[in-house]
Order: structure tokens, then sequence, then C-alpha cells
């Protein structure tokens, strides 16, 4: 139970992180292609651990 607890809210802090920090490293002008991964990856992250759970759980 642990480990799906983790495997589920380390993408979502991460993800989440992610997309914070993409944006606001685009509101600053700073490194502009590390945002643009950033703000493209992080809600993959998110998303990744509910289709997960779709696929598994059907």
């Amino acid at each position: 139970m642990f480990a799906g607890f983790i495997g589920v809210a380390i993408p979502f802090l991460f993800g989440s992180l992610a997309v914070t920090f993409g944006l606001l490293g685009l509101a600053r002008r700073l490194n502009r292609g590390q945002c643009a991964i950033g703000l493209a990856a992080g809600p993959l992250s998110v998303l990744y651990p509910i289709f997960l759970a779709g696929a598994l759980g059907a």
C-alpha cells in the first residue's frame, strides 16, 4: 500500500512543481527551453498515474 501511495504521490508532486517552476521561469525569462520542457513534462507526469490506474483497473 505504501509503494502504491508513493507511486501516485511523487508524480503528482513533481509534475505540479515542474509546471509551477516552468511558468515562473517563463515569466522571468530564464532559460526558456528548459522552462518549456518543464511545462511539457509536468502534465505528462501528472496524467501518467491516472492512465496507468485506469488501464490496470479495467
